[in-house]
């Protein structure tokens, strides 16, 4: 007697096992069912592992669209694998992750802290303040969102707001207590002298401040009114050596970030380096002409140089956390 196991009857008999065989079969079929339903929940993951790696096609097309379920887009963002986004210099699609992130589960502290971070690589000042502030609302004890917080009062201009948000964070950092401290001195003496026009003080304290890393939108503008505060007291003394040599330290540094940052944007990175080296040769250890020098390397592949500058620019600045971030890239793509 033989069986046929896919028809359900018994060959050479009449005798129909079909109903026999039907329970066994449903059973099988719904445990099938269900180890494929588990087999695309982990393509899914690996999928979208892979394509983090790959960096394409972008991460936002899984939930771009809210076609994911909440808590998947949660698990994932809890986990490592939307943090390589970060790390890997992609700052707009983990903005775009965390607003999402936020618009499902808005009272989560850590998305609005790392939205934060997002913000700040993209320059975004006052939306960072937005955030942190939020998310210490949120959660009062959160030491990286008074930091953060702390950090971007200080590249404002801010040293009083940047030392009490960095007081009263769990987690105070002396580093930048220091330099709020000494950024309050400086601009304390520069607005004391544009009022009596001291030329002469007016160019050191504003040279002080943009040294110390203070190097936010509203700043960068220092850099432009050094070297016209320092032209002004070249006229009152044209004699003095010292003010000449800070004229043309000025004017040097001044032109050698214009040019270099014209010359970057036309992805000419050899020119726009060499162009940063001269501004550096006149004063060699500004943090910006560093950071920018570190950026035209890593475009050219050469990232040990990258990291030297980047070393060299956090000796400088210790806070100056664009210039930690990039080093880190470097590292990873030095050390893979």
């Amino acid at each position: 007697m033989r069986r046929n196991i896919f028809t359900g009857y018994i060959i050479g008999n009449r005798l129909n096992f079909k109903t026999f065989f039907e329970p066994i079969i449903d059973f099988i079929e719904i445990d099938i069912n269900e180890v494929k339903k588990k087999k695309e929940r982990h393509q899914w993951g690996y999928q979208l592992f892979k394509d983090l790696m790959m960096k394409t096609p972008p991460v936002q097309d899984y939930i771009g669209n809210g076609d994911l379920p909440p808590d998947r887009i949660r698990s994932a963002l809890v986990g490592n694998d939307f943090k390589k986004l970060y790390k890997q210099g992609r700052f707009e699609e983990a903005l775009a992750l965390y607003d999402r992130a936020i618009a499902i589960d808005s009272k989560k502290a850590t998305y609005h802290c790392n939205k934060s971070a997002a913000l700040i690589s993209l320059g975004r000042f006052l939306q960072v303040i937005v955030e942190c502030e939020e998310a210490i609302r949120l959660e009062p004890s959160y030491g990286r969102a008074h930091t953060h917080l702390a950090t971007i009062y200080f590249r404002l201009r801010e040293a009083e707001k940047a030392l009490n948000c960095n007081e009263t964070s769990p987690c105070v950092d002396s580093v930048l207590a220091f330099q709020a401290q000494a950024l309050q001195n400086h601009l304390s003496k520069y607005t004391e002298a544009r009022k009596v026009k001291d030329w002469k003080v007016i160019l050191k304290e504003s040279q002080a401040a943009i040294s110390l890393g203070a190097d936010s939108a509203p700043l960068v503008s220092w850099f432009e009114d050094a070297v016209t505060t320092s032209q002004q007291a070249s006229k009152l003394d044209p004699s003095s050596f010292e003010v000449n040599a800070v004229v043309r330290r000025a004017r040097a540094v001044a032109s050698a970030r214009m040019s270099g940052n014209l010359l970057f944007k036309a992805s000419k990175f050899t020119e726009a380096s060499a162009v940063y080296n001269e501004g550096l040769e006149h004063d060699p250890y500004n943090s910006v002409l560093l950071c920018n020098r570190a950026t035209c390397h890593s475009k050219l592949g050469q990232f040990k140089k990258a990291i030297e500058d980047c070393n060299v620019a956090l000796i400088v600045q210790p806070s100056y956390s664009k210039v930690r971030l990039r080093r880190t890239d470097y590292n990873v793509k030095v050390h893979p």
